[in-house]
């Protein structure tokens, strides 16, 4: 990566020449998009609705259709189904987890509904206990760095959520029971009236839960949750070249929790809420697009953790423009700046940083059977300085039935607010943030080859490595006060802590590489096979094997629709070689090997109703994804859907 000074103002006048420039050229001659007929238009690789088979950069996507014929409710398990995705949670329904994209940690990775990246703006962190796909037409999930089009987060990948609006939202009522107490109620609605098209979608998850604290270990408190959550969108067309968009998103959940020892703990809590909107211009025709966007988020964190409430709010704002010009039916450009703020309020003090943003993508058919797309973005950052980043991505069609893809790329994370800021009884003097620290920076390169044997089967191979340099990490030292509060949080038991934590730059590099397999069959009589394996090779900058990310994850979903009534839906996930730290003796430690098997069933009665069913874990798994926290057994759902 080339890391340089760039000041607002370079900024804008690079944007704004080049613009103009274009815009003069485009002014003098007659321009047509050539037509795009695809099984899938994808959005997020490169900023610009793209034909799948015209993308060099690895994607999957979910529908709408397949979340609701699988049951998934949580974003989480949705995605832990893909090739490239693993997935931690402390105990049920929830419990604290993480989402690793490339075995790259949450933070690494950018989450967007409708346009609003959702990441908390503190820890940089999505909020994966509380995401659900409730009223989602689609879930995009694109791998490898991306940090040029979505900025700071998005050095492992980036998970795009589409809600529904308009004629394409179904609108029901689904009511489901099951064990550990657990209750959903899921409501949807959207259509058209006249110039305006809406969608909206409700849910609300109570269970009883299960000990966070693993039963086996002799913990038997049931650690509860809830949540409630909503979200809004809205198109008005004014007229064929001019529309204006809203969006809104809210959360309100809690959810007990256990110490970190990890052991049955009583009265300890989080509570998380948050809120998020998007409102937009657009306005254009085939040949040049502009769009104009304010986006916002806001959340509040409390937790209750036996040694008093603390409490922090996050905030992010942005302003962003974005234009797309067809020069040609084969180039197409896109222009965009942004603005960014960032806040942090807690423990007494508040924190704010802003980051001014421009960025170019050229993307260019050669030919029938090669593409490609270039980008380069520039970032000023507030505390920082500039940074310079790039991808390049390209798509060659070798034969009717084989392609070769690939990507390479560069990327870069700010520190996050709390990295810098942050504050905690379990950290030296109560301060866990370095003001100190400085951006971590990645370069990423990933390539794949595509077979199509048949039109209805696809085999994707995919190499890649991520490589991140000025890592910042969370590590342990020695109090200079040998009675700091840190020393009496962190013991537990006859354990007595020396060591507390602060975050810290290393000089290491972490390094993440490995091998994506996809299988892909379709036939025409309603029957789906997706198959996938992946292998990480995940190490710290000490070049040891990172924790929590499995080597092996194979994924196995089968589909079949029987007639108009019957649908049935069979996932197995079979998890192999993955590690953790056990505290008591500071050392990393195997997790047993472990398959899942979760069944989903609805067959449809009369009068627009379903009758939908599923069992997770059915074979009863004992199994860990944290040392010594505990998952769900063998569970029983049952609802009853209504269509209107």
């Amino acid at each position: 990566m080339k890391h340089a000074r760039f000041s607002a103002m370079t900024i804008m006048t690079i944007l704004s020449l080049a613009l103009l420039s274009f815009l003069a050229v485009f002014s003098q001659i007659s321009l047509a998009v050539a037509d795009e007929v695809a099984d899938e238009i994808i959005v997020s690789a490169t900023g610009m609705p793209t034909p799948a088979e015209r993308l060099g950069a690895s994607v999957d996507v979910i529908s709408g259709d397949m979340l609701r014929r699988r049951q998934v409710t949580q974003l989480q398990e949705a995605l832990a189904e893909l090739a490239g995705v693993s997935v931690y949670r402390s105990g049920g329904t929830g419990g604290q987890s993480n989402v690793f994209l490339r075995g790259m940690a949450g933070k690494y990775g950018a989450v967007l509904v409708d346009g609003i990246q959702i990441n908390d703006p503190v820890s940089q962190q999505a909020a994966w206990p509380h995401l659900n796909v409730t009223g989602v037409g689609a879930v995009e999930l694109l791998r490898g760095s991306h940090s040029v089009l979505y900025g700071s987060e998005a050095v492992g990948g980036v998970v795009n959520l589409r809600t529904m609006i308009g004629e394409e939202t179904p609108s029901l009522a689904r009511l489901e029971a099951g064990r550990y107490g657990t209750q959903q109620l899921n409501l949807s609605s959207g259509g058209s009236a006249g110039i305006y098209d809406y969608g909206a979608a409700l849910l609300h998850h109570e269970t009883d839960g299960i000990s966070h604290a693993d039963a086996r270990n002799g913990n038997t408190e049931a650690d509860g949750y809830r949540a409630t959550s909503g979200n809004f969108h809205a198109r008005a067309t004014l007229s064929d070249s001019l529309s204006v968009n809203a969006a809104l998103r809210l959360t309100d959940s809690r959810v007990e929790t256990d110490n970190m020892v990890p052991a049955d703990s009583v009265g300890t809590y989080t509570q998380h809420d948050s809120m998020a909107y998007r409102l937009g211009v657009e306005s254009g025709d085939e040949s040049a697009q502009h769009s104009f966007s304010l986006t916002g988020m806001a959340d509040e964190n409390a937790t209750e953790s036996g040694f008093g409430l603390s409490r922090f709010e996050g905030g992010r704002n942005v302003f962003a423009y974005r234009s797309v010009l067809a020069m040609s039916p084969d180039t197409r450009i896109l222009f965009g700046a942004e603005h960014e703020t960032e806040s942090y309020e807690g423990s007494g003090a508040d924190y704010d940083v802003s980051t001014l943003a421009g960025l170019a993508l050229v993307q260019h058919r050669f030919h029938a059977k090669l593409s490609g797309s270039l980008a380069v973005r520039l970032d000023e950052h507030e505390k920082f300085g500039g940074f310079e980043t790039y991808r390049a991505s390209g798509l060659w069609q070798v034969t009717d039935t084989m392609a070769m893809r690939g990507n390479i790329g560069t990327g870069y994370r700010a520190p996050s607010l709390y990295e810098l800021f942050g504050a905690s009884i379990y950290c030296v003097g109560g301060i866990c943030g370095n003001a100190g620290l400085a951006p971590e920076e990645s370069d990423s390169l990933d390539v794949g080859l595509v077979v199509t044997p048949y039109d209805n089967l696809s085999i994707d191979i995919a190499p890649f490595r991520i490589k991140i340099s000025n890592l910042i990490v969370y590590d342990q030292i020695v109090p200079a006060n040998g009675n700091d509060a840190c020393l009496a949080a962190n013991s537990f038991g006859a354990f007595q802590a020396t060591t507390c934590g602060r975050y810290m730059q290393s000089s290491g590099a972490s390094t993440n590489e490995g091998l994506e397999v996809r299988v892909k069959w379709r036939s025409g009589d309603g029957f789906m096979a997706d198959l996938n394996h992946s292998y990480l090779d995940a190490s710290d900058e000490n070049d040891n094997r990172a924790i929590r990310r499995p080597r092996h994850v194979t994924n196995l979903r089968l589909a079949q629709r029987f007639g108009e009534r019957l649908d049935m839906s069979l996932g197995v996930q079979h998890v192999r070689d993955a590690l953790d730290t056990d505290f008591a003796s500071f050392s990393d430690v195997p997790l047993a090997d472990y398959t899942l098997v979760n069944l989903a069933v609805a067959y449809a009665l009369a009068g627009d109703r379903q009758l939908t069913a599923r069992v997770e874990n059915a074979l009863d798994e004992h199994y860990q994804t944290v040392l010594g926290y505990g998952t769900p057994g063998r569970a029983f759902y049952i609802g009853l859907q209504q269509r209107f």
